[in-house]
């Protein structure tokens, strides 16, 4: 697997800092797939201010860890790679975002918060992968799977259910698999959910 020199010298200069740091998600799924990701997004030990003090020219306007780092790249998909601080989410009242943000050390614990097993994998910088879920495994099979319980899992990312929510990417068209559909216990979320992402998530 390549990974994009924009995304190598990001993992380096955190790794020489002294934090750990991953290639996570949809990015490293993509990569298994044998296709080139939309985006990338790397999950690090370090603290938002301590991402931004490695990288002068970033920007971090939420709550949620995510520091927004500039690359001077020509390719949109690595002009600005997010940056994340490992975190743990609590409870999702909305069904959409996590009502607080619990930062953590341990990488393990950041990819269990994730929708699908197949989202749920990190790559290092020496290309060594780390997928405690077997993601990979579920890659091969051609399964969505949710990370540990299954209800908890659908509910809390119900526009996962249908592929992803937005425009990012269709997990399901790339999978090649018809899409699951809701259970009776996470249905009435969808129906809280703007018509608009729905459409947008198909």
């Amino acid at each position: 697997m390549t990974i994009p020199s924009e995304i190598k010298n990001i993992l380096a200069k955190l790794e020489a800092a002294g934090f750990e740091a991953y290639a996570v998600g949809g990015c490293v799924r993509d990569l298994l797939l044998k296709k080139k990701p939309k985006d990338w997004d790397v999950a690090t030990s370090a603290l938002p201010e301590q991402i931004q003090e490695i990288f002068s020219d970033s920007f971090y306007e939420n709550k949620f860890g995510t520091v927004g780092v500039k690359t001077g790249s020509d390719d949109e998909a690595l002009a600005v790679v997010e940056v994340t601080t490992f975190r743990a989410d609590e409870k999702y009242s909305d069904k959409r975002h996590p009502d607080a943000v619990r930062f953590t050390k341990n990488l393990e614990e950041d990819l269990a918060r994730r929708d699908f097993t197949i989202n749920a994998i990190a790559l290092n910088t020496k290309g060594k992968i780390i997928d405690p879920f077997d993601g990979q495994k579920d890659l091969k099979a051609g399964l969505i799977r949710a990370v540990g319980e299954p209800e908890k899992g659908l509910t809390r990312t119900l526009c996962g259910c249908c592929g992803q929510s937005g425009s990012r990417w269709n997990l399901v068209s790339r999978l090649k698999k018809k899409p699951p559909k809701p259970s009776k216990r996470t249905r009435p979320g969808f129906r809280r959910l703007p018509k608009k992402e729905l459409m947008m998530s198909w």
